[in-house]
């Protein structure tokens, strides 16, 4: 029973800091992860993403390695520690996974939703030459690269409206 609770211990704390360290290592390629979509039918209501199946495993080993340590008996220690870590995981699931998810789902703006909107040019823009506009979006500030639709000769903090995006420049007039 000991080694079933290091072995789970140590597997998600080890599986953890790989995570953390490939998130890093990865964030700075502008790498967005793999998006591995799976589904078992008959365990479908459960929540089955890499980072909580880590925590659960984490939970379960070290609470086990805990209770293991206080004699309580090997049913008791297992069941508990079975009971914590799906309790703890599904916690971690609803009450920070999931708002940050929908967080994340909600400030984000496409690109047709700017056509329109007013922004500052924040590096002046020669005639067909490349400048920057700084626009505000749910509160949040972004900078974009930005021409002018029709070649004028724009200079910074001058105010100006998108009037189209392609290839990601933003082509702005006054």
């Amino acid at each position: 029973m000991l080694t079933l609770f290091k072995t789970c211990f140590y597997t998600g704390a080890l599986l953890a800091f790989i995570m953390f360290l490939f998130g890093q290592v990865l964030d700075i390629g502008d790498f967005d992860g793999l998006d591995i979509d799976y589904e078992i039918p008959f365990l479908s209501f459960l929540p089955l993403k890499p980072n909580l199946i880590i925590l659960f495993i984490t939970v379960f080993g070290g609470l086990g390695l805990i209770l293991y340590r206080l004699n309580l008996g090997s049913t008791i220690t297992l069941m508990f520690s079975l009971l914590v870590a799906i309790f703890a995981t599904l916690a971690f699931n609803s009450f920070i996974l999931k708002p940050l998810y929908r967080a994340q789902n909600t400030s984000a703006v496409s690109q047709k939703d700017l056509i329109g909107k007013v922004a500052k040019v924040k590096i002046p823009i020669r005639k067909e030459g490349v400048g920057q506009i700084i626009y505000s979006i749910k509160g949040n500030r972004y900078t974009a690269p930005a021409k002018t639709f029709d070649g004028q000769e724009l200079e910074k903090d001058e105010k100006v409206i998108i009037v189209s995006i392609d290839n990601n420049i933003f082509y702005v007039q006054k």
